[in-house]
């Protein structure tokens, strides 16, 4: 993967959209996160730091005090196979906004397809914690990584 194949969105009304457009109907745990409602996705959309688009899939950037944590929205299998060099792209493009912090995903447990993808990028499992999805409380764990 190539530096100018990771594209940097504007978030506007009509990438919001267009992409609830393809998730409003997923019924994953997607839907009861980000995706709960369009007010929803597009108040995530717009607090992200970053929004790129990679290899077939969206990728949400929210940079915390702490941490970087990775919300991706997946449409095909392409992404996995750039998965390994994924991050490190994206730490050395983006890095300088987040310096010194893990980069992480915060994984529902029932969503093997998405650890699958964790580790094939490098993270690590770094333990449980629970997160609240709408109110709702779910098990989850993180997967982390640093350069």
């Amino acid at each position: 993967m190539q530096y100018d194949e990771i594209k940097v969105l504007d978030v506007d009304e009509a990438l919001v959209d267009s992409l609830w457009g393809k998730i409003k109907d997923t019924g994953s745990f997607y839907s009861i996160g980000d995706g709960a409602t369009k007010d929803v996705f597009r108040a995530a959309l717009y607090k992200s730091s970053y929004v790129l688009e990679i290899s077939g899939a969206i990728i949400r950037l929210e940079v915390g005090d702490f941490l970087v944590e990775l919300h991706p929205i997946v449409f095909g299998p392409s992404l996995y196979e750039v998965a390994p060099k994924m991050l490190k792209e994206i730490y050395e493009r983006f890095g300088s906004s987040f310096r010194k912090k893990s980069i992480c995903c915060i994984i529902p447990q029932g969503m093997r397809a998405a650890k699958r993808l964790a580790v094939r990028a490098g993270m690590r499992e770094f333990g449980p914690v629970t997160r609240l999805l709408s109110g709702v409380p779910l098990p989850c764990v993180m997967y982390g990584w640093r350069p």
